[in-house]
């Protein structure tokens, strides 16, 4: 299988091996978060979130982040974990302010 790549997702997406169409014809709406994997190798999977704006990241290590160019405003932010789900703030914002917003996501009780 080395050099070949299928994906799949709830969707149905199917990926580029040599030959075969795609079966996926893209979004019409925004998504968060679409699971993709590896039909291949059950452990290899990723998430990829579909959106008609600009305004979203990814954390980096120890999970800060930040939204650059935001217009002044009122928002609901909302911060998304592949095993503890969203959570979600709300947030007003003036121009060419900075403001920090923390999230804590709690595991679920064994």
């Amino acid at each position: 299988m080395s050099g070949t790549r299928t994906v799949i997702d709830t969707v149905g997406f199917s990926g580029s091996i040599a030959g075969r169409p795609p079966r996926f014809g893209g979004f019409t709406a925004p998504e968060v978060m679409v699971r993709i994997k590896c039909d291949v190798h059950g452990w290899m999977n990723a998430y990829a979130g579909v959106l008609n704006h600009p305004y979203f990241a990814v954390t980096a290590n120890g999970g800060a982040f930040e939204l650059k160019n935001l217009p002044a405003g009122t928002y609901t932010i909302e911060a998304w974990h592949e095993k503890l789900g969203t959570s979600t703030q709300s947030v007003t914002i003036a121009e060419k302010e900075t403001k920090d917003v923390n999230f804590t996501f709690k595991a679920a009780a064994p």
